[in-house]
């Protein structure tokens, strides 16, 4: 008898991960590329002006638990409905905004270009022209969205959870339109002992999640800066470190 529904406990939730990655897939779906900063472009880039995006609206914060799992299958609504809730309740705003201050900070140590923050200013399309036309006045656009987010609880432990965020960030030419750095950053918590990932409750709380995504934030500063070649370099030897 325990055989059995041991059983089918490891099949509902292979059909539980199975229709998670279905929900991320539709929610992060994206066609970005990885695009290091070209060698040439770094000696055009001094003394430029430059901004970072904000924008209107996040995606969804899907939140997978045993209440809105029924039957094999995800109820989807439930979980962003739940998921979202979390969100407003622990006030976390867009971590591509802590990670596009970042990543400008070290732009212009590197580069030595000038940061002109306005925020003010907020974008709602992802598009390329519609980025550099609200963001005109300045010579790059340091473009940096959230793709997405959520959070599942781990297989084989539905007791413990774990947070998974993606973004992209662009460094986009105002005058030519051209993309000239582009990556892609995904991080997901990887745990030696499931009991070290956050439970619902505590996620729910509020100080759980903000940890959970302070980490990815981190994680994603460092990955964009080191294959964008965004972060600070010394000589050609290390550029070619970094390449290899």
């Amino acid at each position: 008898m325990l055989n059995v529904l041991s059983m089918c406990r490891r099949y509902t939730s292979m059909r539980f991960v199975f229709s998670f990655l279905v929900l991320t897939t539709l929610v992060a779906c994206s066609s970005s590329t990885s695009k290091p900063l070209p060698s040439d472009e770094g000696s055009i880039l001094k003394g430029k002006s430059f901004t970072y995006s904000r924008y209107k609206e996040l995606p969804d914060f899907p939140v997978s638990t045993a209440a809105n799992f029924r039957s094999g299958i995800l109820d989807i609504a439930s979980a962003v409905t739940s998921g979202n809730k979390m969100l407003k309740n622990a006030a976390i705003e867009d971590p591509a905004v802590t990670i596009a201050k970042s990543l400008s900070a070290r732009i212009e140590k590197r580069f030595g270009m000038h940061l002109q923050a306005n925020d003010s200013l907020y974008i709602r399309s992802k598009k390329t022209n519609n980025v550099i036309k609200k963001y005109n006045d300045v010579d790059y656009v340091l473009d940096v969205r959230t793709l997405n987010w959520s959070a599942s609880y781990i297989p084989n432990d539905w007791d413990n959870y774990r947070v998974t965020y993606s973004v992209q960030a662009r460094l986009i030419n105002v005058d030519t339109g051209l993309v000239v750095s582009e990556e892609v950053c995904t991080h997901t918590p990887d745990y030696a002992d499931s009991n070290q990932a956050p439970t619902y409750q505590a996620l729910e709380h509020g100080t759980a999640l903000s940890d959970e995504i302070d980490k990815s934030v981190a994680f994603c500063v460092d990955h964009i800066s080191k294959l964008a070649l965004f972060h600070a370099q010394q000589n050609k030897s290390e550029l070619l470190k970094t390449l290899q």
